[in-house]
């Protein structure tokens, strides 16, 4: 699970980029919040293994899953 925090995505010529946000961003990989565990737990529930790929992205200020 990757957490990237503090970024926004924009479209530069034609394709997605990632631009930070605040004069930072944050990279977290595999944290131990409560809402990566939240979501990890729904995502292995709903049947998928650790070894697909799945994208998901929370419309919060606090944290974006991808």
């Amino acid at each position: 699970m990757v957490v990237l925090q503090y970024a926004k995505v924009n479209i530069f010529k034609g394709k997605p980029v990632v631009q930070n946000t605040l004069y930072a961003s944050r990279l977290l990989i595999n944290p131990d919040v409560p809402e990566v565990i939240e979501i990890r737990d729904r995502i292995l529930a709903s049947g998928f293994s650790a070894s697909e790929n799945f994208i998901y992205h929370a419309e919060t200020p606090k944290t974006s899953v991808v």
